[in-house]
């Protein structure tokens, strides 16, 4: 949630997911989502990488972003090109970055 907030804050509309498959109808239902911040472990049908994957496969203007108390990670489960930040969330940072993501576009 203090992430949720931070971007908020920083003027992004926050859309919250509870797991990847909400996640997923929230994309499939939307067409103003621009970036997609997620975690590692999440409940239900498929972890983070698997919410990253499906979301680059569906909708490849949609940046991703990491944001995890886990940052090690097995090879080849998350793309160098994705952004990853771990606890304490730098929030200054990851504000920073999605500005910065939204800017590339």
């Amino acid at each position: 949630m203090d992430l949720e907030d931070s971007l908020y804050i920083t003027g992004y509309h926050v859309v919250g997911a509870g797991n990847a498959d909400e996640a997923i109808a929230v994309l499939s239902a939307r067409t103003d989502i621009g970036l997609v911040v997620t975690d590692i472990h999440m409940p239900g049908s498929m972890d983070g990488p698997g919410l990253l994957r499906t979301t680059r496969d569906r909708w490849p203007p949609i940046r991703v972003m990491i944001a995890s108390s886990q940052t090690r990670f097995e090879p080849g489960q998350v793309p160098e090109d994705v952004p990853v930040f771990g606890k304490p969330f730098p929030y200054a940072s990851i504000n920073a970055k999605a500005r910065q993501l939204q800017e590339a576009d």
